[in-house]
């Protein structure tokens, strides 16, 4: 029928508006993805809790999409979190537990390599500097988590479409594992302990990008089939670099 629109066939391969982010929730996404680096390269941490805090991290972000839109779904089907004051704490507690375990799950499932190679050994787990610095990266995806969560019980897309969206960042988060394995070695044999430091700012890159410029990753990692001829030409010379 005239003046209808069809809705596209794969929305969720549509173009993300760039999020408006306030200044408080820059500074704490920040404050999350430099506290490895920082940590590293200012305050004597070892390469091996960078690493591992970068691990930690990426299971964070996965565990906090996962988080996100499961509190989404309960929050639009479960009407009295919207009246009872109960029912808006308790759902953020339970949350955030699950989204700690998830967390060091996926750490321990994809860390160990990290752990068993660290030149400290076990004392690599009683240093405070690791477990305070991964306490701060919790408590500053904090905001980000519950804007994104009101966002998307908010929002009209359906639980397969917020799936399919948010499967291009699971996937650049993937590649920065790959990053952090396999990019150690060869820098590290290349350059010396020299070579990581470039290594771990493009790690923190990749994070701030993700976390800040959603829209933009997911353009960069947008299937080529669905892309016009002038992106096609920018994929090229990125997936050059």
């Amino acid at each position: 029928m005239s003046g209808q629109h069809s809705p596209p066939s794969e929305p969720y391969w549509e173009p993300l508006a760039r999020e408006p982010l306030s200044g408080a929730q820059v500074f704490a996404s920040l404050l999350r993805h430099l506290i490895p680096v920082v940590g590293t390269i200012g305050f004597g941490w070892s390469v091996s809790q960078f690493g591992l805090l970068s691990v930690f991290n990426i299971a964070l972000s996965i565990a906090c999409i996962a988080v996100v839109g499961v509190g989404a779904s309960m929050m639009k089907n479960n009407a009295a979190m919207a009246t009872s004051a109960w029912r808006r704490i308790e759902p953020w507690v339970s949350l955030g537990i699950v989204a700690v375990f998830v967390t060091l799950l996926l750490t321990a499932m994809f860390g160990w390599v990290i752990a068993v190679m660290a030149p400290e050994g076990g004392a690599l787990f009683g240093d405070r500097r690791l477990w305070f610095g991964a306490l701060g990266m919790v408590a500053a995806a904090l905001p980000r988590i519950r804007t994104a969560l009101l966002a998307d019980a908010r929002s009209s897309l359906s639980d397969e479409q917020r799936k399919r969206r948010d499967q291009p960042r699971v996937g650049v988060l993937f590649f920065t594992g790959v990053i952090i394995f396999m990019g150690s070695g060869y820098a590290a044999n290349w350059f010396g302990s020299w070579g990581l430091y470039p290594l771990m700012l493009v790690i923190t890159a990749l994070f701030l990008l993700d976390d800040l410029r959603p829209d933009l990753m997911r353009e960069i990692t947008r299937p080529a089939s669905r892309l016009s001829d002038g992106q096609k030409r920018w994929k090229k010379m990125i997936d050059r670099l």
